[in-house]
């Protein structure tokens, strides 16, 4: 099974959770579930990432790297209407530095579901695009 990140819109975090669950009940590992920080940050109030506190987006940041490095598959959500969150364009391109830094065996597998829009990382020969989430979990391992 995989060990995934998944990247998407925080302003469409229950797609996200959604589809995490999805793919748990597969039997795949999510390497950083990143949502349950913004479902804290709306407890608290803060609704955009302009309402977080620096000390608090810096945890958020360096979390997400481990969770990027830990992960064997990196699969990004655009957003519904078509393009990339600023978010999660900034994983997609951490995951295509480390695709490219490490050797073959231990690169990602990079996957973007929907319409990127015009994103630069899109077009990267590392960076598989599909149309729906279905299809990327057709491309994971499958329980034997």
């Amino acid at each position: 099974m995989s060990k995934i990140y998944l990247a998407g819109p925080g302003a469409e975090v229950e797609r996200v959770v959604a589809h995490a669950a999805d793919l748990e009940a597969l039997g795949h590992v999510m390497t950083q579930p990143w949502w349950e920080r913004v479902a804290e940050e709306r407890k608290r109030g803060w609704m955009t990432d302009a309402d977080v506190p620096a000390d608090y987006m810096r945890e958020n940041a360096i979390m997400n790297r481990f969770g990027l490095d830990r992960a064997d598959t990196v699969i990004a959500l655009a957003r519904l209407r078509g393009g990339m969150s600023p978010g999660t364009a900034g994983e997609v391109a951490y995951a295509v530095a480390l695709y490219y830094e490490r050797s073959e065996r231990y690169r990602p597998r990079i996957v973007l579901v929907g319409n990127p829009l015009g994103f630069v990382w899109a077009s990267d020969p590392c960076v598989e695009i599909v149309s729906t989430m279905a299809d990327a979990i057709a491309m994971l391992p499958r329980r034997s």
